[in-house]
């Protein structure tokens, strides 16, 4: 009986912990109108080693969204992102992003 309360303890425990930590990780997301699309090129090929083998891939070059931010007092964002959320990304679409690395929020 008091081992089944523990075991019980612990899990509630372990909900209200994750609880509070995911709120931290959705302040570091962040959600704006997209205002500009930029691709500067710079062709580039990587070659990676892994338990397959090689693999080669190819960049065109940079893609990058530039993300204006309401929440944030209006700041632009200029988010890189891959090519196909580029081609499909329109002026004046919504657009959310992970903040900057440098400028996350502790305990996410």
């Amino acid at each position: 009986m008091i081992c089944g309360l523990l075991v019980l303890g612990l899990i509630g425990y372990g909900v209200m912990t994750m609880g509070s930590r995911q709120e931290a990780a959705s302040t570091n997301m962040l959600s704006g109108k997209v205002i500009a699309k930029k691709f500067t090129p710079a062709p580039q090929e990587e070659i990676s080693f892994g338990s397959k083998g090689l693999k080669a891939s190819r960049t065109a070059g940079e893609y990058l969204l530039e993300v204006r931010v309401p929440s944030e007092s209006g700041r632009t964002f200029r988010v890189p992102v891959d090519t196909r959320t580029y081609e499909a990304a329109r002026i004046g679409d919504q657009q959310t992003f992970l903040r900057p690395k440098s400028e996350q929020l502790p305990g996410s």
